[in-house]
């Protein structure tokens, strides 16, 4: 089949009068256009096992409508991509194509569809062969294949002069409380679920201020919502809320087997806060998010974080401390084990532009080693700042010292110069030298000409020989200038008298430079806290059958 834009003007999907489904599938370039509908054969109280489906069928280049017959092949799956075969494949031959539009009866040749009680489900089309992408995510009208079972009287309801009633359990619009299990008065908007000998107990309601409340009357009664006989959430007599769990041991809880246990979504502009978390109190121990995923020995993650812009942004704010405070804090507490350890791992960026694993704006200390295959230095070029950059490999002294080296051979003179980089003496200052003869001995060679824009002169050689030089500077740019290296210094404020490795001069832990008493404290009681939620949870899982109420 040639290449084609599908553009489904509508899909109308219509199984009881006045019911329909619209949407859109995109093929290589789809639109949704004015809308259509198919209307299945039958009556609101026979309806068809069928769904009709509708679309349109435009050539690519020229955007005529085709007329043509193609063979169409559909089938339903419970994902917008791989995922699971619900039903087909039905193969339509033959289907004729006038100006465009073709018309489809899903059901009509493999049967039965799917109950379409289990959304969502996706409908795939393969047109001629070309399969079109993504698949059409069906919406709500499918479902109404099971109303017609709904649809049948059964003789159950009875209606009175001025209430509603079935099988003695349901009164709607009379005052009296009687024994009815549901009471919705009619001359205010409230409804009640009254016990016959207690004569109290749920009441959903308004007060004079408008306000809605759902609530037990009785002393120390909970509050259970369940589907399937089976308790969903509970309110307890405190007002602790537990979903999945009877007894809930914190403000909220939510117990599941479930991928997630909590969902939020936002669509909110601005400044907007998904989830807000936020503690007020003064304990040093306060955890505003905690994250725990130890299910299993090496397995978990405590928390995971995806942005467009920023996967996790941390800011440590206390303009009246005089502690250190830490953005990002990380640890890692292996036990015995010998396995290799990253308190904080930075993997290489994967895409296009300039990648770093890490990045920091400003300095930054090591108290340890610093291992790696390549270290280097980068500044705004000397030359052209604004345009260019400046790279170095590092090379350790006292001084940030750049070395250079080369050959150069001397002339019949026995002489020789040496041109270094037009950027040189901007950069260095403080020149070295060093000749060393290579073939024969040298011991006349000597440095005739110190550097002066930026050249220097050897001298003192025999002709046609090859010497070996080197040139070391201090660099003299701006940032250097301005963040020389102390090579030797004092230790002040909370430095002083303590160590960055004690423990090699026989002093304890707490005498570490970086030892810090309240993050001491936090990690203790955060211990403490993860241990008294275990025992918490214990317990209100050995009393969950005795809280849970007969349904």
């Amino acid at each position: 089949m040639s290449k084609r834009t599908f553009a489904y003007m509508a899909l109308a999907v219509a199984l009881v009068a006045g019911l329909i489904f619209v949407g859109a599938a995109m093929a290589r370039s789809v639109n949704l256009e004015a809308g259509r509908m198919q209307t299945a054969p039958g009556t609101d109280r026979d309806v068809s096992g069928t769904v009709w489906f509708q679309g349109f069928l435009a050539d690519e280049v020229s955007g005529d409508p085709v007329n043509a017959s193609y063979t169409i092949v559909a089938r339903l799956y419970n994902a917008p991509g791989g995922g699971s075969t619900l039903w087909g494949p039905e193969t339509h031959n033959d289907v004729t194509i006038t100006e465009g539009w073709f018309s489809i009866e899903l059901g009509s040749i493999v049967s039965p569809l799917p109950n379409f009680d289990n959304p969502p489900y996706y409908l795939n089309l393969i047109i001629d062969g070309e399969t079109l992408t993504p698949r059409l995510k069906l919406a709500s009208v499918p479902s109404a294949l099971q109303s017609h079972d709904a649809d049948e009287a059964d003789g159950d309801w009875t209606i009175g002069s001025g209430f509603l009633w079935t099988m003695d359990d349901v009164r709607i619009g009379t005052s009296g409380l009687s024994d009815a299990e549901l009471h919705i008065h009619s001359s205010s908007p409230s409804m009640r679920l009254t016990n016959a000998v207690l004569n109290e107990g749920l009441l959903v309601c308004l007060n004079s201020y408008d306000h809605g409340f759902l609530w037990n009357h009785e002393t120390g009664g909970r509050l259970f919502l369940g589907t399937e006989a089976a308790n969903r959430m509970a309110i307890d007599a405190s007002g602790l809320v537990g979903i999945g769990t009877t007894g809930p041991a914190a403000q909220l809880e939510v117990e599941t087997s479930e991928d997630y246990g909590v969902a939020v979504y936002s669509d909110a502009s601005g400044g907007a806060h998904v989830i807000h978390a936020e503690y007020s109190g003064t304990s040093a121990s306060a955890v505003a998010v905690y994250g725990d995923a130890k299910g299993a020995d090496e397995w978990g993650i405590g928390g995971h974080f995806e942005g467009d812009l920023t996967g996790v942004e941390a800011l440590a704010q206390h303009t009246g401390s005089t502690a250190a405070l830490y953005g990002v804090f990380a640890d890692v507490d292996n036990g015995t084990s010998s396995a290799t350890c990253y308190s904080i791992y930075g993997d290489e960026p994967t895409g296009g532009g300039t990648l770093y694993a890490g990045y920091f704006n400003g300095d930054v200390h090591v108290n340890g080693s610093l291992t790696g295959p390549a270290f280097s230095s980068r500044i705004d070029h000397p030359m052209d700042p604004a345009g260019m950059y400046l790279s170095h490999s590092f090379v350790e002294s006292p001084d940030m010292m750049n070395v250079y080296n080369s050959n150069a051979v001397l002339d019949g003179s026995g002489e020789a110069w040496v041109e270094l980089p037009e950027w040189f003496d901007v950069l260095n200052r403080d020149f070295r030298y060093q000749l060393t003869a290579i073939g024969a001995p040298g011991p006349n060679l000597y440095i005739a000409d110190e550097i002066s824009g930026n050249l220097f002169r050897i001298a003192g050689g025999e002709p046609g020989m090859k010497v070996s030089w080197m040139v070391t500077g201090i660099r003299q740019d701006k940032y250097a200038e301005e963040h020389r290296i102390v090579v030797e210094e004092r230790k002040t404020g909370t430095e002083q008298g303590r160590y960055l490795h004690p423990e090699l001069y026989g002093m304890p832990r707490t005498m570490d430079v970086t030892y810090n008493e309240n993050m001491e404290k936090v990690k203790a009681a955060r211990a403490e806290a993860i241990a008294e939620k275990k025992v918490l949870r214990a317990q209100a899982a050995t009393n969950e059958e005795e809280l849970r109420p007969t349904p």
